[in-house]
This record gives structure tokens, C-alpha cells and sequence, in this order.
């Protein structure tokens, strides 16, 4: 494994991990590193920390989430500390995030999405990311609020000891909410740790939810269902009360989803039909546009479009 040498306390992958941030969305010279040399992403510079420990100290997120895509456990790993710097505490890219000065909310987001474990582990200083966050000198108000809200969700998961209404009804209520990925991930792991799960609340997500938590949940529904059946998207194709995932995702208005679900699952949104109003997913969109969504947007008009692309026989007697 490569540490630092010489004079020098960083790599240039660490220096170039730090310099995405402020708004520059750049990556390219990061991802030329790693094609150089993959195994830098395992480089620990003179603090005994990771290129990934170094965006989210600066903030990069364009950083971490190319990060991520080269090593999805990299939230996970912790500094290390060397003999030379005995007093330098061990650490998550949590902790680092939530103490930067430039600690923005879409840093802390994107690490806790990734491991979101990290939100009751403690720091070599025995302080979680709410304590370091809460005592930091350049505190960031919308930081606070979105750990200690995550927080409540990991006790939630934690007090789920049974598989009963109540608890599965705290894993929709948190897809209402529209709760983060990392939260969802950790009801949904404590929900199965006490009972097979035979229902997704897919149709709850594509209504309310980030893109980002509506691909989990069909990638664990994949794994769910893949022993059983020989589509492992089938169960997207079933109707609840007459309706497919994607009249849910049009009544919400939830554009992020409705995109996610043209591109990756076009054949879902050919083969959708109608509800027992008689009504299309696009017919959903169309009203939400009304009252829910900017409908003057390019974005809606992109997804309308596309769904036409997709399925133009809706056309047909409109």
C-alpha cells in the first residue's frame, strides 16, 4: 500500500481529491490518477488518511461519489494512525465531514448514503458525527438537523426487535418523508435481520422518494426474488389496486423517478396500462404537472416526451 514520502504530506490523489471541491465538478484529473494507478485509492498520506478522508474534509462530492463508484466500502474505512502522529484520532469520513469548515450538507448526505453505519460509530476522540458536528467552531446549522434526524431513524432500526405492522410501518412512513438512502437501508437491513420480507413498498417510494432509494429498492428486490422467479423485475409489472410503479411515480410527480424508470426499465413503461379509472401513467403526470411540478420546465417536458417515445399508443384516442 502506498503511503507518503519525502517532504511532501499527500499523494497527488489526496491534493486532487481536495481541490474538487468548491464547486468544481471536474473529476477528470482524478479519474486519469486511478486509471494510472487504482490501487492510490487505498494511498494514506502523512495523517495515516485515504484520498476519500480528504473530499470529504474539503467538501468535494463530485469527488466522493466517483470515490464511491471505484470502491463502494470506502465510507467504511477508517484512518489509521501512525507511530509519528500518536495523537491524531481514528476516524470515518463522517466524522471528518461533519468537523470540515466546509461542511456541506451534500458531503455529509452522500457518506451517510454509503455507509450509513457511521452515524452511531464514535471517533478515536469517543464523539459520533452529531457531537462533532454540534461542536464544531464553523457549525453548519442544516448539518445538525439532517444528522440528528438520521439519528432518530438509526434508533427506529435499532428498536426493531419484531416483524409486525408497527415496525414495517416506520420503513413507509420514512419513504413518505422522503428519508435519505442511508436511512432506508438501515430500517429496511433491520426489518429482514427479524423476517423474510415479501413486499417492497415500491409503489410508497416511486411516489415520495429520491431515484437514488427507488434503485435500492428494486436492486434488493432483485436479490429478494431472484430465487423464486425468473424476471427479477417482474414484481415491477404488478398492480396494486389496478396501478403500476410508474402511475405512482406520475401522481407524485416525481420526475427523478419517472427518468430513472425510462431509462433503465423502458419496457415497464411500454407495457403499462391502465388503472381502473381508466387512466394512464402519463394522465397522472399530466395532472400532477398542474398543481405539483413546474410544467413550463424543460425537465417535464423531457419526461413527457419521453414517456410518448416509449409508449405512443396512449396517443391513440386521448
Amino acid at each position: 500500500m502506498a503511503t507518503w514520502g519525502g517532504n511532501s504530506q499527500n499523494l497527488p490523489i489526496h491534493v486532487c481529491c481536495s481541490g474538487c471541491a468548491y464547486g468544481n465538478k471536474d473529476t477528470g484529473v482524478l479519474q486519469y490518477l486511478l486509471t494510472l494507478d487504482p490501487e492510490s485509492i487505498n494511498a494514506r498520506n502523512v495523517d495515516g488518511w485515504l484520498p476519500f478522508h480528504s473530499a470529504a474534509k474539503t467538501g468535494a462530492v463530485h469527488a466522493i461519489d466517483l470515490l464511491l463508484e471505484h470502491d463502494p466500502d470506502a465510507a467504511m474505512k477508517k484512518t489509521i494512525v501512525f507511530s509519528h502522529r500518536p495523537h491524531t484520532p481514528q476516524q470515518l469520513a463522517l466524522h471528518i465531514a461533519c468537523n470540515s469548515y466546509n461542511n456541506q450538507l451534500l458531503t455529509v448526505q452522500s457518506i451517510f448514503d454509503a455507509y450509513p453505519g457511521a452515524i452511531v460509530e464514535r471517533d478515536g476522540y469517543d464523539k459520533a458525527p452529531y457531537d462533532i458536528a454540534w461542536e464544531s467552531n464553523d457549525r453548519h446549522s442544516d448539518v445538525v438537523d439532517f444528522i440528528l434526524t438520521q439519528q432518530a431513524y438509526a434508533r427506529q432500526a435499532q428498536e426493531i426487535k419484531n416483524y409486525d405492522e408497527n415496525d414495517w410501518l416506520s420503513l413507509c412512513c420514512a419513504l413518505k418523508d422522503n428519508a435519505p438512502l442511508g436511512s432506508i437501508k438501515l430500517l429496511l437491513r433491520a426489518l429482514r435481520s427479524v423476517g423474510h420480507v415479501e413486499y417492497l413498498p415500491l409503489n410508497i417510494a416511486c411516489e415520495f422518494s429520491s431515484a437514488k432509494v427507488v434503485q435500492y429498492l428494486v436492486e434488493e428486490l432483485g436479490r429478494e426474488y431472484a430465487h423464486t422467479r425468473g424476471n427479477k423485475f417482474e414484481y415491477l409489472n404488478k398492480y396494486v389496486y389496478k396501478e403500476s410503479v410508474l402511475h405512482h411515480a406520475c401522481r407524485g410527480g416525481n420526475l427523478e423517478v419517472v427518468k430513472y424508470l425510462l431509462e433503465s426499465h423502458v419496457s415497464l413503461v411500454a407495457s403499462a396500462g391502465v388503472n381502473e379509472k381508466g387512466e394512464h401513467p402519463i394522465h397522472l403526470l399530466c395532472e400532477a404537472g398542474k398543481v405539483k411540478i413546474d410544467c413550463d420546465g424543460v425537465e417535464y417536458t423531457e419526461v413527457i416526451f419521453g414517456m410518448l417515445l416509449a409508449n405512443p399508443e396512449v396517443l391513440v384516442g386521448a
